[in-house]
C-alpha cells in the first residue's frame, strides 16, 4: 500500500509537470510517465472504486497535455480535477491501509476489497 501512496505522490508531481509542459517533448514525457504509473497501479490490484479514480486522474492529466479530449476543460481545470481526485484516492488508500492493519492486529486475514 505504501508503494501505491508513493505513486499518488508521483501523480501529483505529474500534474505540476503538465502545467509547465509547453513543448511536444515535455507533453510526451508527461504522457509516457502517466501511462507507466497507471500500469504500476493496475498491477497493485486496487479495489474497483480506486481504479475508477485512477482512470479519471490519468485522463485529466493526459487531457492537460492534449493526449485526451479535455471535455470542455482548460489545462488548469484539468489539473484541478486531477489533484482533487488524487486527494480522494490518497484518502481511500490510507483508509484501506488502516483497515488492513486493524484486521492484522485483530488476528484476521484481511480480504482484498473489490
Amino acid at each position: 500500500m505504501n508503494s501505491a501512496l508513493l505513486l499518488t505522490d508521483r501523480l501529483c508531481d505529474l500534474t505540476e509537470m503538465a502545467l509547465q509542459a509547453y513543448t511536444k517533448f515535455e507533453k510526451a514525457t508527461v504522457f509516457a510517465a502517466t501511462k507507466a504509473i497507471h500500469e504500476e497501479f493496475r498491477q497493485a490490484a486496487l479495489p474497483s472504486h480506486a481504479t475508477e479514480k485512477l482512470d479519471g486522474i490519468c485522463h485529466a492529466i493526459l487531457a492537460a497535455v492534449e493526449y485526451e479530449p479535455p471535455a470542455g476543460r482548460t489545462n488548469p481545470q484539468c489539473i484541478v480535477k486531477a489533484r482533487t481526485e488524487i486527494s480522494a484516492l490518497r484518502e481511500l488508500l490510507r483508509s484501506q491501509e488502516a483497515w488492513m492493519q486493524k484486521e492484522r492486529l485483530d488476528g484476521r486475514s484481511p480480504v482484498t476489497l473489490q
